[in-house]
């Protein structure tokens, strides 16, 4: 079979290829460990036609026994429905061979980690397409997703698969893209599909370029983060926009991220641009920059100090001349919002031949990251490096035409692409004294398969204008954790322009020797691969015979979902008897996903037990458990040291985080349950009232935890000063 026909074909209700039924009657597991009982429906009507049906029959099947075992079944019926275990090894081998000497298609094929995919939810790694992990697992896609076809329409996605670590080939093109899959992944060249492993130099690969929208505008931005109480006040979007993109293009390009003093700047000699960045600031982060002004250079250098909002942009566009990074708000977003980033980066760029160069740096991500999007944009980029004095390589992206940010920036060069040379070409006649007669002579004495299409232009030849031809530059090999998806009606998808593009089941006392045979018996046949799986080797399995100690309750195992790259949510602060506490809650679109706690300037065992509780909340809530229940168990813990605040009792830093959630998911509408959790509530502070006490109250609104660092004893307040009466210690000496 070719994958993933085995999970299609249980869907299907049907045969999924040449290897034999896996049984007449098994279980299947599905969804959250459930189990659902499959019996082969031929067989069912044949035995109900034969009258020899019964459900002692089909219980016995189904614990495992064989066909021909049974006496009831006749001997007709048991030549008819051979399942595989009961078949040796040698003959199933014997089959795959006859089978694979006419197929060429028998193993998954697969992209490394990393790969830009465009799909309708913008341009997103190969290995977040889906929930596939680990070694030769399939799993679903993303909900709705589609990639583009090589006719340039969408096609869902139908199956996420993760290959493991592979050996790969790596093919650098002549226009710079890389492509890095498994040896036998197949991309589209002039000659029709070909394996990595089958390229050579200068072989032609077909690109495509095509404008078809590929995102969705306004992602989800992350907050800010806490402020420090004499921070400058500072505001950040929620959301991507074009105006943004357009600064942190800038700022990729022009800028510098010092977390040190908090320092957010760009350096500029244009006065324009100066004020296009200063207008920027003041619309989205509400500050107007400070400037200085280097008197030996001219240059003017346009600050915002903010700590807060420094480490907000490194979030998005990372740090370091190295380490920068195009956002994925930017990747999974429309055109428009792509279009204003890579215009921002052009304040680093430059015109060369009349080519615009975008961006020149040593962050490659950066550059392939914006090639990726200039493909799907229409254009038809290209990746250049070069080596410089201190021997580590910059890299470069540029495109025949573009305006850049500023008004000398413009290139309108020649388009210099390679395509495939068209009938008509051949057929053309130029009188003698034509300026490109020469270049048609040649044309049609040689017959080339590719031509400049400069050359067709001045020729007046048409031409297919979003398609053209790549040469393959250089090969190597390598190793990366592979992944692929399944397409839809084409089976084939679109990376960067290139149109890119079997189980033996032995019984569970099958032996090593049996293995070894078949593998030997495969080798000796000319078998291309072959793929054994004994049943039972391990602990969970598609499909499984119900043995008598397998009949009771199957519990399935809860994992938790992944953690999605971006979320949103809300830092609320409470006061606890250990002092502040910070709890985080952030959602995605599922729900509530995670929560991070912090427990102020505590330190030790408080906030090592808060980060844990804060862990074990975040797997609880990625495995489905009710956060209305986690709720419940956190506010029915208590400790010696409660602590006060909007005239409520704080029982415990668990009460807090579980009152934190409650206060989030009632001010969002978000609160549900029916479960009455009693309240602690007071008309007025209680060191206000008869018989209370101060000290925990004083220590809690300074911060501070009521244990003694030294001995962990309770501190006190005494005479304006933190002290311990166990050990002595005194936090004025």
């Amino acid at each position: 079979t070719i994958a993933p026909t085995g999970t299609l074909s249980l869907i299907a209700g049907c045969s999924s290829g040449i290897e034999p039924l896996f049984a007449l009657s098994y279980t299947r597991n599905i969804l959250d460990g459930a189990q659902m009982v499959e019996v082969n429906p031929h067989f069912e009507a044949a035995a109900r036609k034969g009258g020899f049906y019964s459900e002692e029959l089909m219980r016995a099947l189904a614990e495992g026994k064989h066909l021909e075992d049974l006496d009831a079944v006749p001997d007709a019926v048991k030549r008819i429905f051979v399942t595989a275990h009961g078949i040796t090894p040698e003959w199933h081998v014997r089959m795959q061979a006859a089978f694979q000497k006419y197929t060429d298609n028998a193993v998954s094929k697969c992209l490394a980690k990393g790969t830009l995919i465009p799909t309708n939810k913008g341009l997103i790694p190969i290995e977040e397409l889906g929930f596939a992990r680990g070694d030769d697992v399939f799993a679903d896609p993303i909900s709705g997703l589609k990639v583009i076809g090589p006719d340039g329409k969408w096609h869902d996605v139908t199956a996420h698969y993760s290959g493991g670590i592979q050996r790969t080939k790596i093919i650098r093109l002549s226009n710079g893209t890389k492509i890095e899959g498994t040896f036998n992944h197949r991309i589209m060249t002039i000659n029709g599909w070909r394996r990595l492993d089958e390229l050579k130099p200068g072989d032609l690969v077909i690109c495509t370029r095509s404008k078809i929208e590929i995102g969705k505008g306004e992602q989800v931005l992350p907050p800010l983060g806490e402020l420090r109480c004499n921070a400058k006040k500072v505001e950040v979007p929620s959301r991507m926009s074009p105006r943004l993109a357009l600064l942190l293009g800038m700022l990729v390009a022009d800028g510098s991220l010092t977390e040190k003093t908090g320092a957010v700047s760009l350096s500029e000699k244009n006065k324009r641009i100066g004020e296009l960045f200063d207008q920027l600031a003041e619309e989205l982060f509400g500050i107007t920059p400070r400037i200085v002004v280097d008197k030996r250079t001219g240059v003017r250098n346009h600050v915002i100090n903010s700590r807060a909002l420094c480490r907000w942009c490194e979030n998005l566009i990372g740090k370091g001349a190295e380490g920068k990074k195009v956002p994925e708000q930017i990747l999974r977003g429309n055109t428009e919002e792509k279009l204003s980033f890579i215009r921002g980066l052009t304040l680093d760029g430059y015109v060369k031949r009349g080519r615009m160069v975008i961006f020149e740096g040593y962050a490659l991500q950066v550059v392939q990251a914006v090639a990726s999007m200039l493909h799907h944009l229409g254009f038809a980029p290209y990746i250049g490096r070069k080596q410089v004095s201190n021997g580590k390589w910059t890299y470069h992206v540029e495109i025949d035409q573009f305006e850049g940010i500023e008004e000398h920036k413009r290139a309108d060069g020649s388009r210099r692409r390679l395509v495939e040379t068209p009938v008509e070409a051949f057929c053309l006649s130029l009188p003698t004294n034509h300026p490109e007669y020469s270049n048609l002579r040649y044309i049609r004495r040689n017959r080339p398969i590719a031509v400049l299409c400069s050359t067709l232009d001045k020729l007046g030849v048409k031409y297919d204008k979003d398609r053209y031809l790549v040469r393959v530059a250089e090969i190597e090999e390598g190793k990366s954790e592979v992944y692929d998806i399944e397409v839809s009606e084409v089976h084939s998808y679109v990376v960067d322009g290139v149109i890119t593009h079997n189980t033996i089941n032995l019984p569970h006392e099958a032996t090593r020797e049996d293995v070894a045979r078949a593998f030997k018996l495969a080798y000796e046949l000319g078998c291309k691969g072959i793929t054994i799986y004994r049943y039972g080797s391990r602990e969970e399995q598609v499909l499984n015979l119900v043995s008598e100690e397998r009949r009771k309750e199957v519990r399935g195992k809860v994992g938790p979902r992944p953690r999605p790259t971006v979320t949103r949510g809300a830092t609320i602060r409470m006061l606890t008897g250990c002092g502040k506490l910070y709890v985080t809650i952030n959602e995605d679109e599922q729900g509530l996903i995670e929560v991070f706690v912090n427990a102020g300037k505590s330190g030790g065992c408080v906030a090592s037990q808060n980060e844990a509780i804060g862990r074990l909340i975040s797997l609880g809530l990625r495995s489905g458990v009710d956060v209305q229940a986690i709720i419940k168990e956190m506010r029915e813990i208590k400790c010696p040291q409660p602590a006060w605040q909007d005239g409520e009792l704080i029982q415990s830093c668990a009460d807090a985080i579980g009152r934190a959630i409650e206060l989030y998911l009632r001010q969002n509408g978000k609160w549900e349950s029916d479960v009455q959790i009693k309240s602690v509530q007071f008309s007025s502070p209680p060191s206000q009232q008869a018989g209370s006490r101060s000290s925990s109250i004083s220590l809690n609104e300074a911060g501070m935890p009521p244990e003694c660092p030294k001995c962990g004893g309770p501190l006190e307040f005494v005479e304006g000063c933190v002290v311990c009466r166990n050990c002595g210690y005194s936090k004025c000496d």
